[in-house]
C-alpha cells in the first residue's frame, strides 16, 4: 500500500469514489429539480420538498424546505390572557403572497407578523427582574390631559396583555356605571411583555384616549414603586394622593408544572402590596377558566386579614362579569360553552404594612 502526501493509495481511491458519487446524485437532483421547482412555487399546500439553488458552476442542489410547515405553525391561537396572534402569517394569502415573489424557483423565507405576541414569558428571567424605567414625574405628565386630571381614582389592570380591556372601561360610556370606569377615572395596565404594551399604546393613541396608559413591567418586581411614584394613597392614610379603587387580575398564565408555581403573578406579596394602597371599600376583581387558577388567587387573598371575599362559600363564583366589560380571552371561553371561574375581595379597614 502506497504513501502519497501522508495518506495511503486506498485513501484517494474511497475519496474518489465518494466524489463520483456525489456528482451523480448532484446531477439527478439537477434534473429533478427543472420539473418540480415551478410546481413549488404555485403549490403551498403540497407537502415540504427541497428548493432550488444555483451555484458558481451551474449545478443545481437543495437549498432548504419550503417552508409551508413553519408558517403554518406561526398559525397557533395563543390562549393566556387576551393574547393571541394577529396578522395572517401561515394564512392562505401569506402564502400566495409568498409563492408570487419567488424567484427562480426560490422562495423567500416567511415574514413574522409585527403583531405576534409570545404565550408566555419567565417573569424570573433576569431581564424581567429589573424595575422599569420611570421619571419623577411620569404619572402627572402621563394622565395630565385626562378629563379628570392626574388626580383621579385610579384603576389597575395587572396582565392587562394587548390592553383592549382597559380601553374599553376608559370609554364615555362607562361613566356612571356602578362598578367604575369612564372618564371619571384614569386607568393603567401593566404588562411583561414589551411588544404588547406597544400595541396597547398604538391603539390607545389611534382611538385618542386620554385617560388610559400602560407599562410594560414586572407587578411582583414593580408594583409599589409603580404606585408610590404615582402619589397613590397609603390605606387609611388621608393626604390628597391617588385613590386606588379598583384592581383588575384577569386570567394569568396558569403556570400547571410544579417546577414554574414561582412564576405565578399572584403571590402573598403581591396581595400585600395592593392592600397597603387600597383604602376601605376598595375591590379586587379576580377571574379564569381554569378553576384551580382561580382558587389559588382567592386563597391568598382570604388567608390575610385585610380582604373579604364576596362570598363566605370558597366553592361558590360570581355567575357574571361585574365590570360590564368581557376581556377578549373571556369571549372566547364564554363562545366555546366553558365555564369562567371569578370572585371579587372587598378591601376591609385592617391597616396593612410595607413589605
Amino acid at each position: 500500500m502506497t504513501e502519497i502526501g501522508g495518506r495511503t493509495a486506498t485513501t484517494i481511491t474511497k475519496a474518489k469514489g465518494t466524489v463520483s458519487v456525489t456528482m451523480v446524485l448532484l446531477l439527478l437532483l439537477r434534473q429533478v429539480s427543472s420539473s418540480t421547482a415551478a410546481s413549488l412555487a404555485g403549490t403551498a399546500t403540497s407537502r415540504p420538498a427541497f428548493v432550488t439553488a444555483r451555484t458558481t458552476d451551474g449545478v443545481a442542489f437543495p437549498r432548504r424546505p419550503l417552508p409551508f410547515f413553519s408558517a403554518i405553525r406561526q398559525e397557533v391561537s395563543y390562549g393566556s390572557g387576551d393574547d393571541g396572534v394577529d396578522g395572517d402569517v401561515g394564512s392562505e394569502s401569506a402564502l400566495n403572497d409568498m409563492n408570487s415573489e419567488a424567484v427562480d424557483g426560490i422562495l423567500p423565507r416567511p415574514r413574522r407578523s409585527k403583531n405576534r405576541f409570545r404565550q408566555h414569558v419567565n417573569p424570573l428571567a433576569r431581564k424581567y427582574q429589573a424595575p422599569t424605567p420611570l421619571a419623577d414625574d411620569w404619572y402627572r405628565n402621563v394622565f395630565e390631559h385626562s378629563p379628570a386630571g392626574s388626580g383621579a381614582p385610579l384603576i389597575v389592570d395587572i396582565g392587562c396583555a394587548k390592553g383592549n380591556f382597559a380601553l374599553e372601561m376608559a370609554g364615555s360610556e362607562r361613566e356612571g356605571v356602578e362598578w367604575g370606569g369612564g372618564p371619571s377615572y384614569n386607568h393603567l395596565g401593566l404588562e411583561i411583555r414589551e411588544n404588547c404594551v406597544e400595541f396597547a399604546m398604538e391603539r390607545a393613541r389611534r382611538m385618542d384616549s386620554k385617560n388610559v396608559h400602560y407599562l410594560q413591567c414586572n407587578a411582583n418586581v414593580d408594583l409599589e414603586r409603580i404606585l408610590r411614584s404615582a402619589n397613590v394613597s397609603l390605606s387609611g392614610k388621608e393626604g390628597g394622593g391617588v385613590a386606588l379603587t379598583h384592581v383588575h387580575i384577569q386570567f394569568p398564565d396558569p403556570h400547571f408544572k410544579k417546577a414554574h408555581a414561582k412564576r405565578k403573578v399572584v403571590t402573598a406579596e403581591l396581595v400585600q402590596t395592593i392592600a397597603l394602597f387600597m383604602a376601605e371599600g376598595s375591590s379586587v376583581f379576580l377571574q379564569s377558566d381554569i378553576q384551580d387558577v382561580l382558587d389559588d388567587m382567592r386563597s391568598l387573598f382570604r388567608a390575610t386579614p385585610w380582604f373579604n371575599d364576596i362570598s363566605t362559600d370558597p366553592l361558590e363564583y360570581l355567575g357574571f362579569n361585574p365590570t360590564g366589560v368581557p376581556t377578549e380571552r373571556e369571549i372566547s371561553v364564554l363562545k366555546k360553552g366553558l365555564k369562567v371561574y371569578r370572585t371579587v375581595m372587598i378591601r376591609n379597614k385592617v391597616e396593612a404594612a410595607s413589605i
